[in-house]
Order: structure tokens, then sequence, then C-alpha cells
């Protein structure tokens, strides 16, 4: 998930205590992970006390899911090497 609150610090903390989440303040926007978003989504709605401005739910890439296992984006530089 990701979104933006008025105030993103406050959001960050309420996420972490209230939801028990590890969110992160990434360009602007507050990220983070659950399962079943589609049931989240509407408690979430329901309990955070803050203002959103925007919330946006995606399903994890390829990508996503190799830098959360790996802690490493996907890179084209260097992908030679694994060839050889």
């Amino acid at each position: 998930m990701t979104l933006q609150a008025e105030n993103n610090q406050n959001a960050l903390t309420e996420i972490k205590e209230k939801f028990n989440l590890s969110p992160a303040l990434q360009n602007g926007n507050i990220v983070f992970s659950v399962s079943h978003s589609d049931t989240f989504l509407p408690e979430f709605m329901r309990q955070f006390s803050g203002r959103l401005l925007s919330i946006n739910i995606h399903r994890p890439t390829l990508d996503d899911v190799f830098l959360n296992l790996t802690g490493h984006a996907i890179r084209e530089q260097g992908a030679e090497q694994w060839g050889q």
C-alpha cells in the first residue's frame, strides 16, 4: 500500500503502533505491505485518525518480491556475471 497523509510523520507512528506494521517513507509517500489488502483497507479507513490525501493498493511485482527477500533491487548492470 502507498499513501500520503496530511502529516506523514504522525501517520507513520500511528500505522506502526495501531496496526503493528513497518511503514517506510519513500519519496514523500508512506509505503507498507499487508496481506489481504481487500479486507485490510476498510478496517484501516475506519480506524486511521489522520487525514489521508491519497491511498493506493497494488499487487507486488517480481521486483518488489525480490527486493523484499534480498534487500537488493534487480539490476541490469552486472547481470552478465550471472550468465558465466
